[in-house]
This record gives structure tokens, sequence and C-alpha cells, in this order.
């Protein structure tokens, strides 16, 4: 908003000096109206209730009642049962509402510091790489080359199938030419509200390393991805970028059917410096986008996330949510010499605050070539943790097309188990488990692995990898084609003879098939539902046999 004042004076002596102390008064009323200070966001918890599914939308009657306050109702969150609001009375009018069970409030953070751009300008030149491999990389050859994803893209992966949600400040695309054939399906702005997502040029250039495609010029890692963008914080206007904005976007992810995100945003510093994050609140439990994370991770989501720029600070621990337990956290190495990288001096290093290991593996993060937004075919060079996470998004979208039967668990497992060791031997916080080899992942077996083994949570004090003795008896593969037209094929994988089911439900949690309810011996199934009489929209694919309860989202299309 513009105030605009006029001032009137008369002549003489004293009218002048009235004048100017009018004037100054009105100057004053300028600059501190447009900078009011606007009450703190608040969380409004509502009790559990036993038949409420975390699909369930929360009760009408409920926000009703709340929005009858006169509170502005910000963010519905199903993962939390929860309403974030905007509120100017007292938090007790609101604690005394009936089905409320807490109220705290938003904490006001603080978005991945952005490190200076190296302000290297160049012009995209066509390589001579095609003899070396299928595509020709042109200026992207070297980043990607370092995990080795052209190895992958050689052997026809490029991640088609997979859908990859983006939380990010923005997307100014523009006419950039990288950007030009990403298939984006669904944007949405939850910092102004609406589809536009522009504003800001860091998600760009994240989405560029994602899923960039321009023979002869430049490749994201999966470039034959679809993307789903959301603005989550707008670094631009430095608004506060409240927590709930992040929570929002995972779950708006998570309705259309994601099978990653990829998070360039971490958070710890805040607005007012007694809301801030402590250390030892990087427990990946404290925060709530850590804890929305895990239960997005819960429902078949692979979250990747940056592990932040806090390295060359005082306190340099991982930033949340990647200290999340299953959020694959990536730090930041340099490749300037291809034969030695070493960890960039600003990624931030564990452990966590309850002693895990963080973060989980490390990719390309300096002297990162990404588009010159705005300019086709000129490119610079920028750096931070945000730029390599993309590349471990993307690799892990390459070896879902590549293994639709590998959990996402399996995925962590591959990446980890391939990767090369730097730094000190075995598992460490500056490194985690290495540098990930795309084809060396690809080769990964999970056969024989436990099911109970998690190696985010660090190893033994011989640096050899903790395992347990529940071994897996059951595995549900991604459903395909996903999304689909009216009939759909759910493979799994049954390793001990159990009794399997597979249901199908809508969104609400309603049952709407049962497409399997039998016995099953040892062996490589596939289930197949016809949904041609359903509404178009996503469903939840549910199995169980024995102590196996797994989900995978589909999505029906007419």
């Amino acid at each position: 908003m513009v105030y605009g004042f006029s001032v009137h004076t008369c002549r003489g002596k004293g009218a002048g000096i009235t004048g100017r102390i009018i004037f100054m008064l009105a100057l004053v009323l300028v600059l501190i109206l447009p900078c009011r200070a606007f009450p703190e966001p608040l969380w409004i918890f509502f009790s559990e209730r036993p038949s409420r599914g975390i699909d369930d939308p929360l009760p009408a009657g409920l926000i009703g009642e709340i929005e009858r306050t006169g509170a502005r109702i910000r963010t519905v969150s199903r993962y939390f049962n929860a309403v974030s609001v905007d509120w100017e009375g007292d938090k007790g009018t609101l604690e005394h509402l009936s089905g409320v069970a807490s109220v705290r409030p938003v904490r006001s953070m603080g978005t991945i510091q952005r490190i200076p751009e190296e302000h290297r300008l160049e012009k995209a030149a066509s390589t001579a790489n095609r003899g070396l491999h299928v595509l020709n990389y042109g200026i992207s050859l070297e980043q990607l080359d370092i995990l080795g994803i052209p190895g992958l893209h050689d052997r026809g992966y490029s991640g088609n199938g997979v859908t990859i949600g983006v939380l990010d400040t923005g997307f100014d695309i523009g006419d950039t030419g990288c950007l030009g054939g990403v298939r984006i399906t669904h944007t949405r702005n939850f910092v102004r509200g609406g589809e536009d997502v522009t504003g800001d040029d860091h998600g760009s250039r994240v989405l560029a390393c994602l899923g960039g495609v321009l023979d002869g010029e430049y490749y994201g890692a999966a470039y034959g991805a679809a993307f789903v963008l959301a603005v989550t914080d707008n670094l631009l206007t430095e608004q506060r970028a409240d927590e709930d904005r992040w929570v929002a976007g995972v779950e708006w992810c998570d309705s259309l059917g994601v099978d990653i995100v990829s998070s360039s945003l971490v958070y710890n510093i805040f607005d007012t410096p007694e809301e801030s994050y402590a250390k030892s609140d990087m427990d990946g439990r404290t925060s709530l986008v850590a804890r929305a994370a895990e239960i997005a991770f819960s429902r078949g989501i692979l979250v990747v996330n940056a592990a932040g720029n806090e390295g060359g600070n005082s306190w340099h621990i991982i930033t949340t949510p990647a200290d999340a337990e299953h959020v694959l956290a990536v730090g930041a190495i340099s490749y300037l010499d291809s034969s030695n990288p070493v960890i960039s001096v600003f990624s931030s290093r564990g452990p966590t605050a309850d002693g895990r290991i963080k973060p989980d593996i490390v990719a390309p993060g300096v002297s990162v070539r990404v588009p010159q937004i705005g300019s086709t075919g000129f490119y610079v060079s920028v750096n931070g943790t945000s730029f390599a996470t993309p590349f471990i998004s993307g690799l892990c979208a390459l070896l879902m097309e590549a293994h639709p039967d590998w959990s996402i668990t399996d995925i962590g497992r591959a990446l980890k188990y391939s990767a090369i060791d730097l730094g000190d031997p075995g598992p460490d916080n500056n490194y985690g488990w290495g540098l990930p080899d795309a084809v060396q992942a690809l080769s990964y077996v999970p056969a024989g692995v436990s099911s109970g083994e998690d190696l985010s949570h660090g190893t033994d004090g011989n640096n050899s990898t903790r395992a347990d003795t529940n071994p897996i008896v059951f595995k549900l593969s991604p459903p395909f084609p996903n999304p689909f037209n009216a009939s759909v094929t759910i493979p799994f994988t049954v390793l001990s003879a159990t009794h399997v089911s597979v249901t199908v439900h809508d969104v609400t949690g309603r049952s709407i098939a049962t497409i399997w309810d039998n016995p099953a011996s040892p062996g490589i199934y596939s289930a197949v539902w016809n949904g041609g009489d359903c509404a178009s929209g996503v469903y939840l694919v549910r199995a169980s046999a024995g102590a196996e309860n797994l989900t995978r989202k589909i999505l029906l299309v007419k």
C-alpha cells in the first residue's frame, strides 16, 4: 500500500516551522504504517479422535467455530489434525473452544542461507560428449558425471513415470531455454495464494538441476520426470516463511500423489531470537516440519532436503527438517578437483542433537552451473546445499524408474551402500555415507537386507552398519501405470509364506475394493484393479502381510 499525503503551509517563519513539523510527522506515519507488526500466527491443535484417519478431512464444525471468533484460517493440516490462524485477540479465547487440545505460536523461520554467486557468466557451448554418452550434455556434463548419472541416462532412464514435488521460494522460468521443456503438472503459491509461482529465481535454478532439458546445452538429473512446484517461502520481500507453509506444501504434494519431495529450504534462525531453535531441538522430533517429513515418509514419499549452509558458523549443526530420521539430508562438496572432492566450507555438519549421523550423503554444491534466468543460452555458477539437493532427488527418481519394485527405504540404502567413502573411514558427520555412484546404486540388491535396518541411525563404535533380526516378508512395489486410466497393476513380492491382503481406498479412508486376499508362497505377484466405475482422483492401495502394512498412492485420470 502507498500512503499519500499533502502539506499546505503559509508564508512566515512560524508557519514554515509548523509546516516542517507537520511534514516530518506525516513522513514518520508513512514510514511506520506499512510496518505495523501483524500478530504472530498460531497453530490450533484439535483433540484426537480415534475414528479420524490421516486422509479424513478436519471437522467443518470446529473450523467454522474458529472462524466465528474472527480468526483467519491460514493452513488446514490433516497430518497434525490442526489449523494455523492469524489472530489478534487473547490466545485463551481459542484455547477454551470445544475440541481444541492446545494452541501455540507458529514459528517464524529463516530460509536456507544463500551463498554469494560467482557471477561467472558463460555462454553454453555444445561439447563433443555424444560419443561418450547418448545425450549431449553441454555445460552440465561435469556436475552430473561426478555422480555417474549419465551412466543411467545411457541405459534409458530419465525419471519417466516419477513425480517430484519441489518446495522453494519461487520459479521465475521466463524464456530460459533449458526449462522450456520441463513437464510441470501443478503449481501453487502458499505465500500469495493462487497458482502463480513467480517472484524469485532460486527455485528455477534448483529445477534446472533436477529437470532441465536442452540437448547440446544442458540436462538435469531427472529430465523425464513430472514436476509439482510449490512456493512456501518468499525471499524477495523478506516475509516470514512460516512452518505451516512448508507443512501445507508437503500435504499438497501428498494429495497429488508425488513420489519425491525435494526441498532446498531449511529452518533454524527466526525473526525473534527467543523463538529460534536451539541445537538440542535438532533431533528430528521437535520441529513441526521434521515431524511432517516423517509422516510423509510413512505414506510412501521420499523426502530429500538440503542439510543447510551453516558449516561456517559456530554451531554448524544440521538444520530442520534435514534432522528428521528418514529424510535424506544432502551436504555439498567441491568437485573442482574431480579426483579429490572435498566437503564445502559452508555445508552443515552433524551429528543431530540425539547423536545420529547427518548428512546422509553429499553431492556437488560448489560452482554448480545453472541458467541465467531470462537469458537463453547463458549460465552462471552458484554454491549451496540448495543445489546439491536436486542432483540427489533426480538420482532417486532414476532409481525409482529403474526399480519399480524398490521401496523408498531401498532407494536410500542403495545410495548409501554405493557411495564412495570420503573423509574418515566409514560414515561420518561431514560426508555422511559419501558420494553416491549412480551405476553402483542401480546394481544394489535389496534381498537379504533386514527390514529394521536403517542406515540413517548411524553405526556402532566400529563403523559397521547395524542391522536387526526381523526379516522382510513382503514388499509392495510402485503401481503402474501411474497415473492410470481405468486399470492399474499393483506388483508385490512375497519373501516368506504369508497371507496377503491388498485393498483400495479413497482419500477419506473408505474401502473401495479388495483385489487380493489369499495365502501366498514366496514369489512375485501382480494384482490388477479396474477403477473404470470410480471418479478421477487420488486413491490409496493398502497391503498387509504378516507384520507389514504398506501404502501406495495411485492417481486415476479419466
